[in-house]
């Protein structure tokens, strides 16, 4: 399955949760969180240690950065 079928199947979606987020990119959990964290990645946490969201939007900016 290319990225690109990965990324209609959740183009519906508006935020997607870090597991979605790995499987659409390909990378693992803690290599996201990293990304989060430097702010290479947008993401919102509600709560504290709540779950993490990413919109689609910084999802799409992501992978078209080539990381």
């Amino acid at each position: 399955m290319t990225i690109e079928d990965k990324m209609a199947i959740a183009k519906e979606k508006l935020v997607v949760d870090l597991i979605e987020a790995s499987i659409l990119t390909s990378e693992s959990i803690p290599t996201l969180r990293r990304r989060i964290k430097k702010g290479i990645l947008e993401a919102i946490q509600k709560q504290p240690n709540g779950k993490i969201l990413i919109s689609m939007e910084s999802l799409h900016r992501y992978i078209g950065r080539g990381f």
